[in-house]
């Protein structure tokens, strides 16, 4: 069974889109606008990955009541992915906590180096370094 990813809201739909094909993303990506859920994206496959901003009260609701499974990224030691650093052309992304990917795979806590060719929001690069480590696609640079 392939992941079906779902990008919600719109503050961050296109540049996480442009950067998830970009990384040969080869998912059906759906879009459904909803103001009253906030900004996040699924992983639908056994599980259900909810992958969201922190400071979002009301998707971090929504996630508890369904059961998703969750993970953060913001700017707090709670969240599980930070960012580090970011300047033009490239960021540091850490991973403060181990993961399991949605095939089992464990990734270590650590730093994530992004090569950027565009100008990116910081939590679009947190959103997007989250898909892509969740979906097994750990690099030793992440192009975006």
């Amino acid at each position: 069974m392939d992941p079906e990813v779902q990008i919600f809201g719109r503050m961050f739909r296109n540049e996480c889109r442009q950067i998830l094909e970009k990384n040969s993303l080869m998912l059906d990506l759906s879009f459904f606008q909803s103001e009253d859920e906030g900004d996040f994206i699924l992983i639908r496959m056994e599980d259900v990955w909810c992958i969201f901003d922190s400071s979002q009260h009301s998707v971090m609701e929504l996630a508890r009541s369904k059961q998703y499974k969750t993970l953060t990224c913001g700017f707090s030691p709670y969240d599980t992915l930070v960012l580090s650093s970011s300047e033009r052309g490239q960021a540091l992304v850490s991973l403060q906590r181990e993961i399991r990917t949605v095939s089992g795979q464990v990734v270590e806590p650590g730093d994530f180096l992004i090569q950027k060719s565009e100008e990116y929001s910081d939590m679009t690069l947190l959103l997007c370094t989250a898909v892509l480590l969740l979906l097994d696609r750990k690099q030793p640079v992440f192009e975006f």
